[in-house]
């Protein structure tokens, strides 16, 4: 017959894990390596012609307190060729007519590209 001691002593032995290995003893493993998926390069949104202009036409006037002149701008270098017409006292509409304010001053008139607003041309305005 067994000894019961013996017996209970495998049974404990057997039901404990086995000691993990100290870092000495453990197989060098490396990391896993990082997924790598292949990108397609891409362009930027809007690259930045490298000629691009804008100009105003004429860069200087002299209009009258409420009186009117009109503005030409021209863009080179990109195929959208439209400006947005920004006054600084008086007040210019989409065409670049531009509406002298009631008072006499100095104003600007900023002819800015649509395609890339820091782009842009000035005009000065004697208000007289």
């Amino acid at each position: 017959m067994e000894d019961p001691q013996t017996t209970e002593q495998a049974q404990e032995t057997e039901s404990q894990p086995e000691p993990s290995p100290t870092p000495a003893e453990a197989p060098s493993q490396a990391p896993p390596e990082p997924e790598t998926k292949a990108v397609e390069p891409s362009e930027p949104a809007d690259p930045e012609p490298v000629n691009l202009s804008v100009s105003i036409f004429p860069t200087k006037v002299t209009v009258g307190r409420s009186g009117q002149h009109q503005f030409k701008a021209t863009v080179e270098g990109v195929g959208e060729k439209s400006v947005v017409w920004k006054a600084r006292l008086g007040e210019v509409d989409d065409n670049g007519l531009y509406t002298a304010p009631a008072h006499v001053g100095k104003d600007n008139v900023a002819a800015i590209c649509r395609f890339q607003s820091e782009r842009y041309a000035m005009a000065e305005i004697d208000v007289i």
